[in-house]
């Protein structure tokens, strides 16, 4: 199975000095294979402090092949972010609903440690697991 990592899990790996998130990333996909997804890279990028940790950030997304998003991932996010609302749900962000929408479109896992993709998934076919970090 091909597994997307969120961003929310990224950036708790690359915060966490100890190794232990990354090392429980690690555990979670196993033999699996990684991609990257347009959201998450434009997420991850767009939270560097400075052009050092940009060129850091940059080299870890390129080693990761990029899934193409098709331009009707951005019509099915839309359709999942108003299907949100006339249920009366939020989430705090449309790019989420577009990972989610490229994670279905390439019947991909989607691993996380963000509650808005749980209730994503109340609406849509969307395969998430997410991963519970230890608060130190």
């Amino acid at each position: 199975m091909t597994i997307i990592v969120d961003t929310s899990l990224w950036i708790a790996a690359l915060r966490d000095r100890s190794g232990a998130v990354a090392l429980r990333l690690r555990t979670e996909i196993g033999s699996e294979s990684v991609v990257m997804a347009p959201p998450i890279r434009l997420e991850l990028l767009q939270g560097c402090r400075g052009e050092p940790e940009w060129r850091a950030i940059l080299a870890r997304v390129d080693a990761f092949e990029t899934v193409v998003m098709a331009p009707s991932a951005w019509d099915g996010a839309a359709k999942i972010y108003f299907r949100l609302r006339q249920d009366g749900l939020t989430v705090r962000s449309a790019l989420d609903c577009s990972i989610a929408q490229l994670c279905i479109d390439h019947d991909a896992m989607l691993l996380h440690c963000d509650r808005d993709f749980v209730t994503i998934a109340t609406v849509a076919p969307l395969k998430q697991r997410p991963i519970v970090l230890d608060k130190a």
